[in-house]
């Protein structure tokens, strides 16, 4: 074999090593993978609980420009966000996957949870 093949195969030998999931780290996760965590986001402004509707109402407040003013003002505009937006309020584009998220995919004998039994 040419020693220009060999060292082309060996380099994309390398780049194979690399867990695709090293390269998703910055990513923000999925709106999808947010809803499932968080399925309170998917509700209604009435349906939250107090401490899930101050919050709301909190974001709202400190995003630029601000979204609302008063918790009633929230309300409204929380019931009118499509999903992606809400997603965009309460986990910004910044805040990446967890470490956990973003590790290299485990073993299958560890996914079964045996140790190569």
């Amino acid at each position: 074999m040419p020693r220009g093949r060999r060292a082309a195969l060996r380099a994309l030998a390398l780049l194979a090593a690399v867990p695709l999931a090293a390269c998703a780290r910055h990513a923000p996760p999925p709106t999808a993978e947010v809803v499932r965590r968080n399925p309170w986001l998917a509700r209604h402004f009435d349906e939250l609980t107090p401490p899930q509707q101050a919050r709301v109402a909190q974001r709202m407040r400190r995003a630029r420009p601000p979204l609302a003013t008063t918790r009633e003002d929230a309300r409204l505009r929380w019931d009118a966000m499509g999903l992606e937006e809400r997603r965009a309020l309460l986990v910004p584009a910044g805040a990446g996957r967890s470490s956990r998220t973003a590790a290299a995919p485990r073993r299958p004998a560890e996914v079964a949870g045996g140790e190569g039994r």
